[in-house]
């Protein structure tokens, strides 16, 4: 009988860093719209119902809390997908002070600056969501 360890597999940093920020810009991002459209009034379902209908259309506002938690998914699913995409496309970025970064680094800031520039959107034709009461 053999007593040597059985080395358990390694974390991927890659994924730690994208779920990590993936999720912190969700997070924030979510939070914010909640606060902010929350002083104009406006409900977190809604709101959530609001994301849903850009793949349902007009149906998600009659969906309830099945379709509030669909937005609510898809708004993560973007957050995970935009900084997955960031973090491929800071693969090998050496332009850091002339030394390697690190990319868990870049896509946190990424994630941070993701967070800042949704609320730089211009609105939308279209756009379902009145702030007016």
């Amino acid at each position: 009988m053999s007593t040597a360890a059985v080395p358990l597999p390694r974390r991927s940093p890659v994924l730690a860093a994208i779920f990590w920020g993936g999720l912190s810009s969700g997070a924030l991002d979510i939070t914010a719209a909640f606060v902010v459209y929350g002083s104009f009034g406006l409900k977190p379902i809604p709101l959530l119902q609001g994301i849903a209908s850009g793949l349902l259309g007009a149906r998600a506002w009659g969906g309830g809390l099945a379709t509030a938690a669909l937005g609510l998914f898809f708004h993560f699913f973007i957050a995970f997908s935009a900084t997955a995409v960031y973090y491929a496309a800071a693969d090998g970025n050496r332009s850091c002070c002339g030394k390697p970064c690190s990319q868990a680094l870049y896509t946190e800031r990424w994630s941070t600056f993701s967070w800042i520039t949704s609320w730089c959107r211009f609105p939308r034709p279209g756009n379902t969501l009145s702030l007016s009461k």
